[in-house]
């Protein structure tokens, strides 16, 4: 019977996830759920607590190390240089089926590059953004990667030019907002218990005529899931949010605290800082949805949560601000002219943003009150949003691209292609390639 049980182990793919962020661990954990559901298969790698619950053996959780420019990166490169270390030894040790890269570029795009002289075969989902940067990059992870799981169809015809193998599947949260709104009792069970009035105007995914705006209207603050953004933009938003009470006095605010970040320090830097706002927030964790359909308005750090927010049809507010050199940096290479995702995905502006200098609470607060009193713009945002559900493809994401994995998983047949036994990394520079690796000192001890 034992042997029968090891064969049927022996038999399950085993697959490496990488998510680096919050928003990769969300849609790597609804890829591990169907993977889960489509074949046998040992999933393990880097993530968060979603991926873990999705049943993704987690080594190390680097959601909680996320930066968002080059000048923050650098500030954290040698914790950066140290987990891509170790995650070279996992992966040349445990040789798994396929590598499943999901966001995350300046780690993924170098592993992917390592997985390929291991011969391991990699699927990169949320690819590095070609289509806003140059075909540059859509060329050196075509030099380097299996498959590409393209989320845009603008996206998908970059990469394709640049000749890598893509596959255009659409984006996931297409499914992810759809799995995940409540309907309107459980709406009016949450209202009651966060104590928020009943709405006036809020419609349904912008399917019903609006009234008048709501006299307590409620807003979302979404600061974003990285410490150095929150940090930069929290103390923006809890500002504004007492200005705007001046103009609106019954608004009352909802701030959804990453699930990653419960906890931590920042987590308690956060909560710290709500508890001292003279603004009435109330913090919700992990429920970014919940929070979006129960708002008014959003005032969102730019990121997929403007996607999720357009989705769920709340009219919002982008708000952007990293170090200097970034911003300029990311502007000389940026060959786009928004960057906010409704804005890029519907092919023009949509939503407002707030770049730089220009996310201050005075102009945050401006834009919160026009938003509030003028019906003709919230309208006007609800209609680019069915541009954008309309060019982000049809349901079933994840299963398309869990079925991409297998297949390129069953293709490898168990690392075909890879060095042989003993044989390690042998760029000049390469991370420790013989018995460093199996030494243990790793997270997650043995690997899987």
């Amino acid at each position: 019977m034992g042997g029968v049980a090891r064969v049927r182990r022996a038999d399950r793919k085993r697959i490496m996830m990488v998510a680096g962020e919050a928003s990769g661990d969300l849609h790597g954990a609804a890829l591990a759920r169907a993977l889960h559901a489509a074949a046998p298969v040992r999933l393990y790698g880097l993530g968060g607590p979603q991926m873990r619950r999705a049943r993704v053996r987690i080594l190390f959780d680097p959601t909680r190390l996320g930066s968002i420019g080059w000048s923050e990166s650098l500030r954290r490169y040698p914790v950066f240089k140290r987990l891509f270390v170790r995650v070279c030894r996992i992966l040349e040790r445990t040789r798994p089926d396929c590598l499943v890269l999901i966001d995350s570029p300046a780690f993924n795009m170098r592993l992917a590059e390592v997985a390929h002289q291991l011969g391991i075969p990699a699927v990169y989902y949320f690819a590095p953004t070609a289509w806003a940067y140059g075909r540059s990059r859509a060329e050196r992870v075509a030099r380097s990667v299996r498959k590409v799981c393209s989320v845009f169809p603008f996206e998908a015809q970059v990469y394709r030019e640049a000749g890598a193998d893509v596959a255009y599947v659409g984006h996931p949260l297409v499914d992810v907002v759809a799995r995940g709104l409540r309907d309107e009792a459980a709406l009016a069970e949450a209202r009651e218990r966060l104590g928020l009035p009943q709405p006036v105007d809020r419609p349904d995914l912008g399917s019903r005529e609006e009234s008048a705006s709501p006299a307590q209207p409620v807003v979302a603050l979404l600061p974003g899931s990285r410490e150095q953004e929150i940090r930069t933009l929290l103390p923006v938003m809890l500002e504004a949010a007492h200005r705007f009470r001046q103009e609106v006095p019954g608004a009352r605010f909802l701030l959804p605290l990453a699930e990653n970040l419960a906890g931590s320090p920042v987590g308690q830097w956060v909560e710290d800082r709500v508890a001292e706002a003279p603004a009435p927030v109330q913090l919700l964790v992990g429920e970014s949805l919940l929070a979006l359909q129960l708002s008014d308005q959003a005032w969102i750090a730019s990121g997929t949560a403007t996607l999720e927010a357009a989705l769920v049809g709340v009219p919002q507010i982008l708000l952007y601000r990293v170090a200097t050199s970034t911003y300029w940096i990311g502007r000389m290479l940026l060959q786009i002219p928004n960057i906010g995702l409704p804005n890029i995905v519907a092919g023009r502006k949509i939503i407002p943003e707030l770049l730089q200098g220009e996310a201050t609470p005075r102009r945050l607060v401006a834009e919160a009150v026009r938003l509030h009193r003028e019906p003709a713009a919230r309208e006007a945002q609800r209609q680019g949003y069915a541009t954008v559900r309309e060019r982000l493809g049809e349901p079933g994401v994840v299963d398309r691209v869990a079925q991409i994995v297998l297949q390129v998983a069953g293709e490898a047949g168990g690392g075909e292609g890879a060095p042989a036994p003993g044989k390690g990394l042998s760029r000049p520079g390469a991370e420790p390639r013989d018995g460093a690796a199996s030494r243990g000192g790793d997270e997650g001890g043995a690997g899987p």
